[in-house]
């Protein structure tokens, strides 16, 4: 999957998830990425913060907040 490929339908099981979940976290390939405002204003919508970053990044951001027992989620693209 490519980071362009990312839309509602894609992160519906985050969506699904937000009641239990205070950070989702979107590891986007090796580059950083700007997520389109309707993504953004539909996690506003759903009281989760979110932040788009490159995988690795994410990664360890995600092992990070796991380790303070914070309510984290992640969506990763794999980097080859």
């Amino acid at each position: 999957m490519d980071v362009s490929e990312l839309n509602e339908r894609v992160l519906q099981a985050a969506f699904d998830r937000a009641e239990r979940l205070d950070f989702f976290l979107i590891g986007a390939g090796r580059n950083p990425w700007s997520m389109p405002e309707d993504l953004r204003q539909r996690f506003r919508e759903l009281s989760l913060s979110v932040d788009a970053m490159a995988t690795g990044a994410a990664v360890r951001t995600y092992n990070i907040l796991l380790a303070e027992n914070r309510r984290v989620g992640a969506g990763l693209i794999a980097v080859t």
